[in-house]
């Protein structure tokens, strides 16, 4: 089960220079807890989280602006199954679905009020979402209808569920259990984990090897699609809370701590990779060996992309933004920096995307570091966003109002 998220959203500033650590570029570290994270494409993602918080990314990862989820119910996990259709899930059973890459999200019924942990498509119409309360549903239509599943946990947790093909798929929870499904979730049955451990997130790299992480730091592996599952070994006694593998051998874990475990081998041997954050780290995904993004707690964002040599030859932005006091009462100092000057706007928006405030309009700044301030003493307290463009570039920095 995923922790909860607290209702409170505090800093997340989405800042077009990541620090490094080591090869995980480390995009922000403090702010509203994060738990879905998905990447159709290199460049196109999505994180989900607390207050029905949904980010989006064109570049990578790397900056990331909102999109309105029309709820505020938390979104546990979001997945997309092209670059236009998605779906996030979370409390009370809520489902939103877009049909435009994040452009609108409509909810969708779920045929329970269960808290929703995990969703998975393996096509525009086909899909599988499971939670707490045993909760295990279906769509074949794209999310129009959604029904239950026998999941056999009973009033256990369902943690994740994955699929391998339409038919053959997954899931793991509370107390060790694995189940598993050949024809498409209508029954399962379940398999011998060899741990009672809880387990968090289920990951197969074909139909034969998968993973599966949870509670202790435990790590089981399966050869043999799941007939039988033995536990890894790695020196890490913290909750491990996902787990992702780009081919048999290559793969990663995450969770506790800031913990990072990387392996080669196919989990034969782990081995840690400095994060440089020690926030509570809820998802791992990896589109291949070079491109792979974290989210947790606290706005917790890592990027990983060994091939990119500093942030400006990522972002090609040329503007860098910054905030202080963060959280601001009265008033809001912006530093912006140019790489060269620039016909600089800015503007204050809400989370629902409304424009509340223009701060600056089509003045012109010179290159490097330039200062302005503005008044937010007429703020509503919550969660905001800053978005300067200078030329074709942009930024969008949260901030908090209390």
């Amino acid at each position: 089960m995923k922790t909860k998220l607290p209702a409170l959203i505090t800093l997340l500033a989405m800042l077009a220079s990541p620090l490094q650590s080591q090869s995980w570029d480390i995009i922000s570290q403090s702010g509203s807890s994060l738990s879905g994270l998905h990447f159709p494409t290199n460049q196109k993602g999505w994180v989900t989280g607390a207050g029905g918080l949904i980010l989006n990314s064109t570049n990578g990862g790397v900056t990331w602006l909102p999109q309105t989820s029309g709820t505020n119910s938390s979104l546990y996990s979001v997945w997309f199954a092209d670059s236009m259709n998605g779906w996030a899930v979370g409390n009370g059973g809520t489902i939103r679905h877009t049909e435009n890459g994040g452009g609108n999200w409509s909810p969708q019924t779920s045929p329970l009020t269960s808290d929703l942990f995990s969703v998975f498509f393996i096509s525009d119409q086909e899909g599988w979402a499971c939670g707490s309360n045993g909760a295990l549903i279906h769509t074949a239509n794209g999310g129009d209808n959604w029904q239950s599943q026998p999941s056999g946990f009973g009033g256990s947790v369902v943690n994740s569920v994955f699929f391998i093909t339409p038919l053959e798929g997954w899931a793991v929870g509370e107390s060790g259990k694995i189940i598993h499904t050949t024809n498409g979730g209508t029954s399962w049955s379940p398999q011998n984990s060899t741990t009672s451990a809880f387990l968090n997130n289920v990951f197969f790299s074909d139909a034969e090897n998968g993973w599966a992480v949870g509670g202790g730091g435990v790590i089981v592996h399966t050869s043999n699609g799941g007939d039988t599952w033995a536990k890894q070994d790695n020196d890490v006694p913290l909750f491990l809370a996902s787990v992702y593998f780009v081919s048999n051998q290559q793969g990663w874990t995450v969770g506790e701590n800031g913990f990072i475990l990387h392996t080669t081998n196919g989990g034969e041997d782990w081995e840690e990779m400095e994060s440089g954050v020690t926030n509570f780290l809820n998802n791992v995904f990896f589109r291949d060996a070079q491109h792979g993004w974290i989210a947790g707690f606290n706005g917790a964002l890592l990027r990983y992309d060994p091939g990119a040599t500093d942030a400006s030859e990522v972002n090609q932005a040329g503007v860098s933004c910054s905030v202080s006091p963060n959280p601001a009462s009265e008033q809001l100092v912006v530093r912006l920096e140019l790489e060269r000057a620039a016909t600089v706007s800015a503007a204050i928006f809400d989370v629902a995307g409304n424009e509340v405030s223009r701060v600056l309009e089509e003045k012109f700044l010179p290159a490097g570091q330039n200062e302005f301030s503005f008044q937010t003493s007429h703020l509503a307290s919550g969660i905001y966003f800053l978005k300067t463009k200078a030329g074709d570039r942009q930024t969008s920095t949260m901030f908090f109002v209390k």
